[in-house]
């Protein structure tokens, strides 16, 4: 339409059309190849992870009443044997995403956000908003009531340490997949980001097997992070919720804080670090609403103070007629040399000093 200025933004959903983000030209038949490995090999990496489990337990004489005991019977998150078996298989299914980007054509750096990469400020953001709030909560929770219900033993922290350490790995695997791999594929497609995701939602929800309530809860959950993935034009700041998310659960549980809730009011402090999450995560959105994909240009200055945005990556932007290229400071040509005489291009002389010079006939 004459007098209308396209978009010059890349948003996330579309990163399947970006040429600087593929490996090989798109064809319209590679984002259907990516949308079934990614979902295939999801799966399957966690029948494998768990059959190899299997295989040896039973080889070092392990019996199914041990394995009932401690992986099928209890809930996830009650002793470390069960969180490092659940945990870690969802863990490991992260590399399906790359796997089937690559098969895609595309290059797996463009899951990770516009620009191809982490961007670590929206990470340490995201920490600081997401993270600590809820974090602050559970230690003002341990310190009024002096200590935990769970005793601080071997179980406890080794609990403690797969937590801090397997639990990022599981929700960035399903963030790839679910928030990452299937919306971008589906993007090649479908312009519209509310589509994509709302196709996406489904398949993650029902991957979890929980009550009715419980599918409802994911489904609030997988809707918010969707909208921060599109906001931010990246998965920083939805894998960061969705850590806080899972890991203050998973306290709770091995804490001894979910076994309190027919008895003590205490669980109602983990009901408040779920909240403070969403609080955070909403506080990301308002500060980094003209981050992406509205616009390429650095987010608003307010917080926490003058300036604290400087240094921002850009968004992948198109610029100009040309090819589409992923936005860098510009390039400053070198000056060129004629026999020891510096000459500089004109665009690079300086206004003032043009201003003054005579008048060459």
């Amino acid at each position: 339409m004459a007098g209308v200025t396209p978009s010059t933004t890349l948003v996330y959903h579309r990163a399947s059309l970006e040429p600087t983000l593929r490996r090989t030209p798109y064809r319209r038949w590679r984002p259907a190849l990516e949308f079934v490995v990614a979902l295939v090999l999801f799966f399957l990496i966690q029948a494998l992870f768990t059959a190899v489990f299997l295989f040896t337990s039973f080889g070092i004489g392990v019996d199914m009443e041990w394995l009932y005991s401690l992986i099928i019977d209890p809930d996830l998150g009650t002793n470390p044997v069960n969180m490092a078996f659940f945990y870690g298989a969802i863990a490991l299914s992260g590399i399906a995403a790359f796997i089937a980007a690559w098969l895609g054509g595309r290059r797996p750096r463009a899951l990770l956000s516009v620009t191809g990469r982490i961007r670590w400020r929206i990470v340490r953001l995201s920490l600081l908003l997401i993270g600590v709030p809820p974090a602050l909560a559970l230690v003002v929770d341990a310190i009024i009531h002096r200590g935990i219900p769970a005793p601080l033993d071997g179980t406890f922290w080794v609990s403690a340490a797969i937590c801090v350490s397997l639990i990022p790995l599981q929700c960035a695997a399903e963030e790839l997949v679910f928030r990452g791999s299937l919306p971008q594929a589906l993007g090649a497609w479908i312009r519209s980001p509310w589509v994509v995701y709302a196709i996406s939602l489904p398949l993650f929800v029902f991957g979890h097997t929980y009550s009715a309530g419980g599918l409802v809860s994911v489904a609030v959950f997988a809707a918010f992070t969707s909208l921060l993935v599109h906001r931010t034009g990246g998965l920083e700041a939805a894998i960061v919720l969705h850590s806080v998310n899972n890991m203050s659960l998973a306290y709770a549980d091995f804490a001894g804080i979910t076994e309190l809730i027919d008895v003590s009011n205490r669980p109602l402090v983990s009901a408040a670090a779920y909240l403070l999450q969403y609080a955070g995560a909403l506080v990301v959105l308002v500060v980094l609403a003209r981050y992406a994909p509205r616009t390429p240009g650095p987010p608003p200055g307010w917080f926490p103070g003058p300036g604290w945005y400087a240094g921002w990556p850009a968004v992948a932007t198109r610029l100009g007629a040309g090819q589409p290229q992923i936005a860098h400071k510009p390039f400053h040509r070198p000056p060129k040399q004629h026999g020891g005489v510096v000459k500089r291009p004109i665009a690079e002389v300086p206004e003032h000093f043009a201003r003054n010079q005579p008048n060459n006939p």
